[in-house]
């Protein structure tokens, strides 16, 4: 129990006045002390009962009646442990086990103990049989509280066979009924009760919440009244309440409630959620956050809080805290159409397209006729660039939608984007036409008239726009664009920087002016523009993230990670900054720095969910197997509702080559929920790692079965089995029936596997035929490149420089260009290995594709160089032992070349170029 300064200062006191002078009490006293706290709490006035008792405890410390009825106030007040520390004394002072046992298992009730209650909380045959059955009661709540629904019912039939009107048990069936969804027998327990006792307030309690999942909200409201009139202190009543007068708009009447449980438990988790559901509806953003982190301190995984948080950090414009919290809600409920949604909206914000695909994809079959999510994912999709695919999602939402004018404009964008400016005309007018103060068609407008390189249009539109909206920074930040596209630079400033009067936090300005500051190469009053969300709020975590990826993408590493370091200061208990920090460190190759500073925050966070999912990643990257599966297992019994750690814990054992145990893991996670997709393909996978192609095989039975509307996942599963079991013809056969009605990305590049390990003519057909629609899509382009290098068509040049187009520093593609123009003797290969080589630092493989060149090029002495340097930071690559001891022969060093070649052939068994080392050798020996 918290102590406070006051009470400390009583206690120490009182241990002065006992060095100083001899101390006697009166039993008188303490007498009256017992009789005045049991006078307060009839009124129930606990606090003042509570102080009564304290003192005559302080006089008398072996007070047993004293101890008593304190355990007793504090399991009324919910006070757990309280309770129990003072029960149990009382328990040894001598008092009668049928008076504490119920009462103490209560106190284990508040705290879930209930392991405790059911070991510990017995009575004899000697004991009343009224007292037994409120003790079977309590082993019934405890099954209960456990799942275990069986067990608490038959803990009430026992204790109603000792005590047929025993209330409580009574109530407990008419829970399980509740649970059970069965209304009907829940209500002809609670109106049993009733009709028994009452005055019974726990049974009105049950009977508003049954009103209240019936939408009988006027019904539940009278049963709440009735409730908090009979136990004004209650605080399921109060909550109760609160909960109907919130679903019905009476906000001030449910705070007054919500504050009254505040008063009596003011770190109450669901008081707390309720006022943070409040305060956010009411757009009290601060104050929605602040409630909603009150609910995550006591219970780190209540997912509610967690979607809360997220929605009202995207309502502050927070986007990276959004993302984290909304993460952590869909983790532990894949399944939440609108959480999908908010997060999906939030990874657009963050400019990433493809994640927000992802997210919103889970879903989409099942969701054909949510309007909302085909708008957004068609708005995600030309976000990423997919015009064709992005504007048949929004043609979807605007049929399903047509009078919805945000809908009409966002197709309108999506026909723009696709060249076709006479829809998105029609389109732009419908939703200007449909007046529902959707400002989105005049900004859209804008846009359009500056796609269409006429800027003098699109300052007309902006500048009517702030007529409309005069105090808009948006409007004077759309002047600014304008501006600045017409050239008009100094009018630009001054648009932007008159939205920022308007909102001095207002982003998109921020962000204009500094693209202004880079274009003359002023990085530094970029970056100024950048910080200035600091100025105002100097411990702005998200603000701080955003410049340290700005200093990660500029490889800037001690910048980023500097400011990574900042952030994680300004909270250091928060979980993102060191997310952030952790998956930087791993992406530098740090493994072990990573790992120090996830254990730092788990040592403050030792029970967070998402602390231990963060220590578990950055053990495995340190493969340390034994402890990742420890933390997710941890994590798992954190979240025991939620698949998601066990799939976590699955990868893990299968890292670490435990293959039954993950098979094992994800069965147990396929039991919690058979829908959730990814638990197949995962099953699968180990299965055919442990090289058990039956229990694989079975998977995908069960799949069929239970979920046959996946028959294209279970179809494209059976091409794996067969692609691993080394029958590629079946596994071509598999995915192309998948890949002909439903293609992607994946089963591209799995179809060009299978083909190639079938030897059929053009395996990588499926990747020209997905890029034919995704021409964005550069990692499959790679892909095809590859394959067209390795089978000697000149068409591998074309696509490697549509890659480098498209990312002129993609170092990959600069070095594989650079070979296959070596190969055609174009001299311009040396151009593009330098610049790979410049990119890539000197990793060994991009030196010995530039030294190669050279040497192939009559640069002998400069591209030796490369190749030795290249061959001694990584002997273990044969090639680069060939080329070097190719080199050392074109430059007349015959005995160089020779030990070399020997070397090599000695040393390794198979590598691609061994028939020519073999043929260097007999030349060398001749």
């Amino acid at each position: 129990m918290k102590i406070s300064i006051k009470n400390f200062t009583l206690g120490c006191s009182f241990s002065v006045l006992l060095l100083t002078a001899p101390f006697t009490f009166s039993a008188a006293n303490v007498d009256q002390l017992l009789n005045d706290a049991r006078g307060f709490a009839a009124k129930g006035q606990y606090s003042s009962a509570v102080i009564q008792l304290k003192n005559a405890i302080q006089q008398a410390p072996d007070h047993r009646d004293a101890r008593m009825l304190l355990g007793e106030i504090y399991v009324e007040s919910g006070d757990g442990p309280g309770a129990e520390k003072e029960l149990s004394h009382a328990l040894k002072l001598g008092a009668k086990p049928e008076e504490v046992m119920p009462l103490l298992g209560k106190a284990y009730l508040i705290q879930g103990k209930t392991k405790e209650i059911l070991s510990e909380i017995k009575l004899g045959a000697e004991a009343p049989a009224a007292k037994r059955a409120d003790v079977l009661v309590l082993q019934g709540d405890a099954q209960l509280q456990r799942r275990a629904a069986e067990e608490a019912a038959k803990a009430y039939d026992a204790a109603l066979a000792l005590d047929a009107n025993n209330a409580s048990a009574m109530l407990g069936k008419a829970r399980l009924a509740f649970l059970g969804q069965d209304t009907a027998t829940a209500k002809n327990y609670v109106d049993k009760v009733i009709s028994v006792h009452p005055k019974e307030a726990d049974a009105w309690i049950l009977r508003g919440e049954l009103l209240r999942r019936d939408k009988d909200m006027a019904g539940a409201a009278t049963a709440f009244d009735k409730a908090v009139a009979l136990k004004p202190r209650s605080i399921q009543a109060l909550l109760g309440r609160a909960t109907v007068k919130a679903a019905t708009g009476k906000l001030d009447v449910a705070l007054t409630d919500i504050e009254q449980v505040r008063k009596l438990s003011p770190q109450h988790p669901l008081a707390n959620y309720l006022r943070a559901s409040i305060l956010f509806q009411r757009k009290d953003l601060a104050g929605a956050k602040d409630a909603a982190n009150e609910v995550l301190k006591v219970i780190p995984t209540h997912a509610p809080s967690q979607l809360l948080l997220g929605a009202t950090h995207f309502g502050q414009g927070d986007f990276e805290q959004a993302e984290y919290r909304l993460g952590q809600f869909v983790a532990a409920v894949p399944n939440h159409v609108p959480a999908r949604k908010l997060l999906a909206a939030t990874y657009m914000r963050l400019k990433q397209p493809a994640k927000a695909i992802e997210t919103l994809d889970v879903v989409a079959a099942q969701e054909k006729d949510d309007a909302q999510l085909q708008a957004l994912l068609g708005s995600a999709y030309l976000q990423a660039g997919q015009q064709e695919k992005g504007t048949q999602y929004l043609e979807r939402a605007a049929e399903l939608a047509p009078d919805l004018a945000s809908i009409r404009t966002q197709l309108a964008l999506g026909h723009m984007a696709s060249g076709q400016m006479s829809e998105a005309t029609d389109d732009l007018k419908t939703a200007v036409g449909l007046d529902q103060s959707v400002v989105q068609a005049d900004i859209l407008l804008v846009y359009t008239q500056l796609r269409q390189g006429k800027y003098e249009d699109a300052i007309k539109s902006a500048k009517a726009l702030i007529t409309k909206q005069p105090k808009s920074a948006l409007a004077q930040n759309l002047l600014g664009s304008s501006l600045m596209a017409a050239g008009k630079a100094d009018d630009a400033r001054k648009a932007f920087e008159q939205a920022l009067k308007l909102d001095p936090g207002f982003a998109p300005a921020h962000m204009n002016l500094a693209q202004m500051a880079l274009a003359k190469g002023a990085n530094d009053q970029a970056k100024a523009h950048y910080q200035d969300i600091l100025k105002q709020d100097a411990k702005h975590i998200g603000a701080m993230l955003a410049l340290g990826r700005l200093a990660a993408m500029s490889k800037d590493e001690k910048g980023a990670l500097e400011w990574f370091e900042k952030a994680r200061a300004a909270d250091p208990k928060a979980v993102e900054p060191v997310a952030m920090l952790v998956d930087y460190q791993l992406a530098l190759g740090e493994p072990l720095k990573a790992i120090n500073a996830a254990r730092a925050l788990a040592d403050q966070n030792p029970d967070n969910p998402a602390t231990l999912q963060l220590l578990g990643k950055a053990q495995l990257a340190n493969k340390d197997y034994s402890s990742a599966i420890s933390s997710f297992k941890k994590l798992a019994d954190k979240m025991p509702q939620s698949p998601q750690p066990l799939l976590l814990v699955a990868e893990a054992q299968m890292q670490a080559k435990s293959y039954k145990d993950a098979a094992a893991t994800l069965e147990r996670a396929l039991k919690q929920d058979n829908k959730l997709l990814v638990i197949y393909p995962a099953l699968v996978k180990v299965h055919m790692l442990n090289k058990d192609t039956k229990a694989a095989q079975d998977v995908v039975q069960r799949l069929r079965k239970q979920q046959p509307d996946q028959s294209a996942l279970a179809d494209e599963l059976s091409g794996d089995i067969a692609s691993s079991d080394n029958k590629p013809k079946e596994a071509v056969a598999a995915y192309e029936k998948v890949f002909a009605k439903n293609p992607n990305r994946l089963l591209a590049l799995k179809l060009y596997g299978a083909r190639s390990q079938a030897k059929l003519d053009k395996p990588y057909v499926p990747l020209q035929q997905w890029l034919a629609r995704n021409p964005q899509d550069l990692d499959v382009r790679m892909n095809l490149a590859m394959a067209l290098q390795s089978a000697g068509d000149r068409g591998a040049i074309e696509e490697y420089r549509k890659i480098i187009q498209a990312q002129p520093e993609h170092v990959v593609a600069l070095n594989n260009l650079a070979v296959a123009l070596q190969e055609q003797k174009d001299p311009s290969a040396v151009q593009y290995a330098e610049k790979a080589y410049k990119i890539g630092q000197g990793k060994p493989e991009i030196a010995d594709t530039l030294g190669w060149i050279l040497v192939d090029q009559g640069q002998i002495d400069k591209g030796l160089r490369l190749l030795q340097d290249a061959r001694t930071n990584a002997p273990q690559m044969p090639s680069l032992s060939y080329h070097l001891a190719a080199a050392y022969e074109k430059a007349g060093r015959r005995d160089e070349a020779k030990k070399e070649v020997e070397r090599l052939l000695r040393d390794q068994n198979e590598f691609p170029e061994k028939p020519q080392a073999q043929a260097l050798l007999q030349r060398l020996t001749k």
